[in-house]
């Protein structure tokens, strides 16, 4: 009998110390959060327009910013799964999210989520192309395609041609206003 409990206890230690360990393995390895500042992006487009440019950059903290304002405004992804932070990078065609998410709560978890960028017109389209906790590979299937209002954030009678993401910038090419349009933006 007295075997049998140690046997207990040692198996009862081995089980929270394998928990120990794997909550630590998940947690987040920074502090992030869901703070943003607001982007003028109808002003830019605008003094833009005035300065008789197509180009409108955006540089990767502005897309930061708008990714934060989404998610903010939706913070509880799924029942029982909070996004308490966000920082994000863009590579490419890529942006890679990394995510800090409560679950049940309690739990905190760091994630890195790769998204494919595709311009469906008004907004940019983020499609998850791979999720990790570490080293551990997530399916893709858990994580929404995800809006980045681009084309809806510009004045009216402006229209997006194309969408070009660079390293740490995205180029947004808007076709050229006519002429009515130019006297509906600025009277």
């Amino acid at each position: 009998m007295n075997r049998w409990i140690k046997f207990i206890l040692v198996f009862i230690a081995v089980i929270i110390s394998g928990i120990v360990i794997l909550l630590r393995h998940i947690s987040p390895d920074q502090a992030l959060n869901l703070n943003y500042t607001e982007v003028p992006l109808g002003e830019r487009a605008l003094e833009m327009v005035r300065h008789q440019s197509l180009d409108l950059v955006l540089t990767e903290d502005d897309i930061n910013n708008f990714v934060k304002e989404g998610l903010a405004r939706k913070a509880d992804y799924r029942p029982g799964v909070s996004i308490t932070g966000a920082r994000i990078h863009l590579a490419g065609e890529r942006l890679i999210a990394d995510l800090n998410i409560k679950v049940f709560g309690r739990i905190d978890i760091g994630l890195a989520v790769t998204y494919r960028l595709e311009w469906k017109e008004p907004d940019l389209v983020a499609t998850a192309q791979e999720a990790r906790v570490k080293s551990l590979v997530l399916p893709k299937a858990l994580f929404d395609d995800f809006l980045i209002p681009i084309g809806s954030g510009l004045p009216k009678p402006l229209k997006v041609q194309s969408v070009l993401v660079g390293d740490d910038q995205m180029t947004i090419r808007l076709q050229k206003p006519r002429l009515r349009d130019l006297r509906e933006l600025f009277g």
